[in-house]
């Protein structure tokens, strides 16, 4: 499994509403009853828009960002229902830079 997920929306109530109760539902369905918090990855959750949400990442280009070194960039970046107008692809082109 991933040692690290990160979940964003733009809508935090969507985040506290929907996306945490069915990430620890699906946690405790597929970790073993003797998990540890060793064993457990690590589960964060991001609301905002494109052009900012980056900053609550702890990465980016910015000179005035102080990245985690233990962090880095992403390996995989799932998205569904993402784009829901055109004029947004640029942001998002642009968070995916960083």
């Amino acid at each position: 499994g991933a040692a690290a997920v990160h979940f964003q929306d733009f809508n935090v109530e969507v985040l506290r509403c929907l996306t945490v109760s069915n990430v620890k539902a699906n946690l405790q369905k597929h970790l073993p009853e003797t998990a540890n918090d060793v064993c457990m990855p690590e589960v964060r959750f991001f609301a905002g828009d494109w052009t900012e949400v980056y900053q609550l990442f702890g990465c980016g280009n910015d000179s005035n960002l102080v990245s985690d070194p233990d962090f880095g960039y992403y390996d995989i970046i799932l998205m569904a229902e993402t784009v829901y107008s055109l004029s947004s692809l640029q942001s998002l082109y642009e968070l995916i830079k960083k």
